[in-house]
């Protein structure tokens, strides 16, 4: 049977995300980051083996093969408590792929299952996946290019006055980040994600604010594209 119209669309704006961050540059840097130590032969099996089947899961339920997507969950939940994390992530960071983990298996375990939230879930974990196999060059940090161009509609929007058009600017702005936000917990120290959640909560007010152009949001806003 054909998939539903609305699923189709949601697999192939999750394909074209994957696709930017297979192509782009990286466009987020940070001077600051602490540099692993590198695991031995056996974690790197290990791991590769965790990012493998996180690809496998999320090619799976683009292709609306449920029951398959949902047995790589239940392999990456056994794979991960065979991983040691000394060195490859801090405690939130672990807790970040966990809760990732939890979280998928509630929407795949629903009684009704949502193929949208299904797809959202599957890439974050293979998001998640690769910030642990690939320390130096991580895929999420090509995504720095979607979130930066999100952030220039903001503020042309803003700068025009144009209040409707900035809060849809700041939607796309806050669910492109959810969806590396767990990358950047396992990657970054803990200050620097808790530097960008505030600055997006400060942006948020601004924007339900809606008093526009604000000299507020544009020191947000140039201060959110420096972090």
């Amino acid at each position: 049977d054909a998939l539903p119209i609305w699923i189709v669309c949601a697999g192939i704006a999750i394909a074209v995300m994957f696709a930017l961050l297979m192509t782009a540059g990286c466009a987020i840097q940070s001077d600051g980051a602490e540099r692993a130590e590198m695991p031995d032969r056996e974690q790197r099996q290990k791991l590769n083996l965790l990012d493998e089947t996180a690809e496998e899961m999320y090619q799976l339920i683009r292709k609306g093969d449920v029951g398959e997507a949902r047995s790589k969950l239940l392999a990456l939940g056994s794979q991960v408590t065979h991983l040691r994390f000394e060195g490859l992530t801090t405690v939130e960071g672990l807790n970040a792929f966990t809760g990732l983990l939890s979280e998928a298996q509630k929407i795949y375990n629903a009684a009704q299952f949502s193929q949208e939230q299904g797809l959202v879930a599957a890439a974050k974990i293979r998001l998640a996946a690769d910030a642990l196999a690939h320390k130096d060059q991580p895929m999420w940090r090509q995504y720095g290019r979607v979130l930066l161009s999100d952030l220039n509609r903001l503020s042309e929007s803003s700068g025009k006055g144009d209040a409707n058009q900035a809060a849809g600017a700041f939607g796309a702005l806050s669910q492109h980040y959810e969806m590396v936000r767990p990358s950047l917990v396992i990657s970054r120290q803990p200050a620097e994600v808790e530097k960008a959640d505030s600055l997006l909560t400060a942006l948020k007010q601004e924007t339900e604010i809606a008093r526009m152009p604000s000299e507020r949001m544009a020191r947000l806003i140039d201060e959110l594209h420096r972090t």
